[in-house]
């Protein structure tokens, strides 16, 4: 199990020539979807956007770099779909409890997809019950500032904290 976190500062090299096209600065996701579509490579300025190696060109993740045969490399137009933008983001049951905020995404073994959230509820809460995660099918949307999940995550995060 990976985090997203795991990811940032990984440099992104070529597989044949080992040439250094950035290292990674953010995660780009599809939120519907769940899937990560890309690696923020550069930040960019006022005269130019942000730039990501898609991840469809990725060929695999290391855990000491990403490397690409044939990098793809795009523009990033879209700042609501990074994974950043989830961090802090309120985290509540349909029923209105609120369960903690988003620190981080837990991504499968490809680093492809999004599996669940990882939730704090509190500084000391981590220290005594640690993080707990949301696995995704239990996340039924998002907002600009808030996660709804399913009502039965009310009773695991009782028995959690």
């Amino acid at each position: 199990m990976r985090k997203g976190r795991d990811l940032l500062g990984l440099p992104v090299l070529k597989s044949v020539s080992g040439e250094r096209l950035g290292e990674i600065l953010d995660l780009v996701y599809a939120p519907g979807e769940q899937l990560i579509t890309g690696f923020v490579i550069d930040k960019g300025n006022w005269l130019r956007p942000p730039r990501q190696v898609l991840s469809s060109s990725v060929k695999r993740v290391e855990a000491e770099a990403v490397k690409t045969e044939e990098p793809q490399v795009a523009e990033l137009d879209n700042f609501d779909c990074l994974v950043s933008s989830l961090h802090g983001k309120k985290v509540q049951t349909v029923g209105g409890k609120l369960l903690g905020s988003v620190q981080d995404v837990v991504l499968d073994d490809l680093c492809s997809r999004v599996t669940g959230l990882e939730i704090s509820d509190g500084f000391i809460s981590d220290l005594v019950s640690g993080r707990a995660i949301v696995p995704r099918p239990d996340i039924i949307t998002q907002s600009d500032h808030t996660v709804i999940v399913e009502d039965k995550l009310e009773e695991i995060w009782q028995n959690h904290s």
